[in-house]
């Protein structure tokens, strides 16, 4: 019954977003006598496409990891790994409001013809800013951490929740890094990442022998498509405001 409420509520508020969204779109096009609404059909399917493919890579390497560890381990080990996971999460979710930061900001900027490089280069220093403090605390109080969040018979994980947190750390920056590249519309990471999200998985279900096994596989995927996602991060725009003059062009 709970979960037919849960259904319900989550299609009602869907509903409710998308006549909101009808509504102010309309009103917006109303207020302009012969607006046109121009569309690239080619720029629409390959952006699309594009965040289709990064959300799923990038929500798979945020979460499968769990999935795998209960599939091959034993109950015990599952159940401590599923604790480092929340604790690890957590850090990943109080640095999770940058990206929403950094996709407005380098969108508009880049669209304008400007250099959006300091967007970018601001919400890495809130990661690194963010990220820094929270390993601190898991470093000094690993104990207290999971203890606090799973209760005393998951203390044995303990010793991973730093390691763990380093992982969360690197998810992190690839979020930013993958928001940002959205966000000037350039997907050439969404291979790169598809190939280390694969190999993630994989390397997982090869080595899972221990906690500290799964951890560095994590550390060093997660590494890996941070790298392989921020290649030519900063490289110049080519064609600076491409959407915008289009556009007006189409409208003329």
């Amino acid at each position: 019954m709970i979960s037919v409420w849960l259904v319900l509520h989550e299609a009602l508020g869907s509903a409710v977003a998308i006549v909101y969204t009808a509504i102010v779109l309309g009103t917006r096009f109303r207020r302009v006598p012969g607006a046109k609404l121009w569309i690239d059909g080619r720029r629409l399917f390959v952006t699309t496409a594009g965040v289709a493919l990064s959300t799923i890579c990038v929500t798979s390497i945020s979460y499968a990891d769990v999935l795998i560890v209960k599939h091959y381990a034993d109950p015990t080990t599952a159940g401590l790994y599923g604790a480092l996971s929340l604790s690890g999460k957590i850090l990943l979710f109080v640095a999770a409001f940058v990206p929403t930061i950094v996709l407005p900001k380098a969108t508009r900027q880049a669209l304008g013809g400007e250099s959006p490089l300091g967007v970018f280069g601001l919400a890495l220093g809130l990661i690194v800013a963010i990220s820094a403090a929270g390993l601190v605390v898991y470093y000094f109080f690993p104990a207290f951490i999971i203890t606090s969040l799973a209760g005393a018979s998951f203390a044995p994980a303990a010793p991973y929740v730093f390691s763990y947190g380093i992982a969360m750390v690197l998810l992190a920056a690839l979020n930013v890094v993958v928001t940002y590249k959205i966000g000037i519309h350039r997907f050439d990471f969404v291979v790169p990442l598809a190939a280390c999200a694969l190999g993630e998985l994989a390397g997982i279900a090869y080595r899972h022998a221990s906690l500290g096994d799964v951890i560095a596989v994590l550390i060093v995927g997660n590494g890996v498509a941070l790298v392989a996602s921020a290649w030519r991060v900063t490289a110049p725009l080519r064609t600076p405001g491409r959407v915008q003059r289009a556009g007006v062009d189409a409208a003329a």
